[in-house]
């Protein structure tokens, strides 16, 4: 799951709090309830790092690639591990098909590629699909009405597009829908 988070550098001294507080029917917390840090596990006392509901010495809060900091800056969760938005970019973020920029956050899977949601768009008129349908025609993605203003077949009689599944008539060089085509000549 791709997270980007800002981390919190917290300066509270651990060593005289414990983490769960006393309830009425529990015991206090002991010695088992200090900080532990999320990397070398031992337990933490003194200032800490916060995120994504786990702690961490503050030196030990780095970039998995690169072991730059990640305090007090973005980072990027990929497959439980963090990364600064370089090493990110560099080895996980996909190429947008249309921009050729890279994508950090939501993305559209479509045509054997990855786009940005604002870059998925109609080839004619270039709006957005929003979640709704889109036709493709020589690898393009159309919204259904450009699609059918270019591509579709027309009822000569009601100039109307005859769908996919349709019964139509040819005659003529033309195309008709059922309900659409008359004999004129007399038989």
């Amino acid at each position: 799951m791709l997270q980007r988070v800002i981390a919190k550098r917290m300066a509270k001294d651990v060593t005289d709090q414990p983490r769960n507080e006393t309830n009425s029917s529990g015991p206090t917390a002991t010695e088992e309830d200090k900080l532990v840090c999320e990397d070398c596990k031992s337990g933490i006392r003194g200032p800490y790092v916060s995120a994504l509901g786990k702690i961490w010495h503050p030196e030990h809060f780095v970039c998995t690639k690169c072991t730059k900091t990640l305090q007090n800056c973005g980072f990027i969760e990929e497959k439980g591990k963090r990364f600064c938005q370089s090493c990110y970019e560099t080895h996980f973020a996909r190429e947008c098909k249309k921009c050729h920029k890279r994508i950090f956050g939501n993305s559209v899977s479509a045509l054997d590629a990855f786009w940005h949601p604002d870059c998925f768009v109609c080839a004619v008129c270039n709006h957005s699909f929003d979640g709704a349908g889109f036709i493709v025609q020589d690898g393009l993605p159309y919204c259904e009405s450009d699609y059918n203003v270019k591509f579709s077949i027309k009822c000569r009689g009601c100039d109307g597009v005859i769908g996919a599944g349709q019964s139509y008539v040819e005659a003529a060089n033309s195309s008709y829908h059922s309900v659409c085509f008359k004999c004129y000549v007399s038989c």
